[in-house]
């Protein structure tokens, strides 16, 4: 059972290697252009054209002038002048390839920066919630003692203003003259009295 689990592993590796290779060529393929009839460039004969030395672009650049005839593609190559012409084609046709990819690399450039200038910018919100979390920060054993001695000043603050209150409700009500005229009645009526017990004690010392 285990040689037979290696071999379906092997034959599934060797299957997705071929799969990955045919998918390169028809992408090649794709870019090498077509024949005069309308054909694609024939991959298997290019492969025989650059075994002899010449470029994969020459090569399909015959392929494509002769319709995909290996030996006309041949004398086109060995001819210098139809040589030196197919050289300028596969050139050309290398650059506008060159072009296409670029203009495509372009475009999808665009659309990613256009896609990230529609997504909402959340940075400016984020600064402005430090401050919230500055405020929301339990306050040192500094801040806490300048809070107590602002609390304690305060107070103070509002008890004296409370007995200045207080001392002129109070000044209203009875009039300082009033409050002093109680005073002065009261040291009177006492000394009275202290008079009129002298005296009662004098009378009876007389009998």
């Amino acid at each position: 059972a285990a040689v037979l689990l290696v071999e379906q592993r092997d034959r599934d590796s060797a299957e997705r290697q071929r799969a990955r290779h045919e998918r390169k060529r028809r992408r090649e393929q794709r870019g090498l252009g077509r024949t005069h009839q309308g054909k694609k460039v024939d991959m298997d004969l290019m492969d025989q054209l650059t075994s002899l030395g010449y470029s994969r672009q020459l090569s399909a650049a015959a392929l494509r002038q002769s319709g995909n005839q290996l030996d006309a593609s041949l004398d086109a190559l060995l001819d210098p002048v139809t040589n030196q012409i197919l050289q300028h084609s596969s050139e050309q046709m290398e650059r506008e390839r060159q072009g296409k990819r670029q203009r495509e690399s372009t475009e999808e450039g665009a659309q990613q920066e256009s896609l990230n200038s529609e997504v909402p910018d959340n940075r400016g919100q984020h600064n402005n919630s430090y401050p919230n979390e500055a405020a929301d920060r339990p306050p040192s054993n500094n801040e806490a003692r300048e809070h107590d001695l602002n609390t304690l000043s305060s107070n103070e603050e509002r008890d004296e203003e409370c007995e200045n209150q207080i001392a002129m409700s109070l000044g209203n009500s009875y009039g300082l003259s009033s409050y002093d005229m109680m005073v002065d009645e009261e040291d009177a009526i006492t000394e009275y009295l202290a008079y009129i017990s002298s005296v009662d004690s004098s009378n009876h010392n007389c009998t």
